[in-house]
């Protein structure tokens, strides 16, 4: 079975959260700051709403972060 792997910590740090209750991952500056930098998707949607839990595709998460532009580089940014 898969789960998560707490050494991404090592890479998401600064903004990965794991919540225990729900068995997921979201991302901190996306969950507070979304609705200020209109960020949409489904990576939004995973990180933000509903949670990630796709154990064994660790590239998902890069493909969240983006690049320079993206809507969570705009709420990093904002944080």
């Amino acid at each position: 079975m898969r789960r998560f792997n707490p050494k991404w910590y090592e890479e998401f740090g600064s903004w990965l959260e794991y919540s225990v209750s729900k068995d997921a991952c979201f991302c901190l500056y996306c969950y507070l700051f979304d609705m200020e930098v209109g960020g949409s998707g489904s990576t939004q949607e995973a990180f933000v709403g509903v949670g990630f839990k796709n154990w064994h595709k660790k590239d998902r998460i890069k493909v969240h972060v983006g690049d320079h532009k993206s809507a969570h580089n705009r709420c990093y940014q904002a944080c």
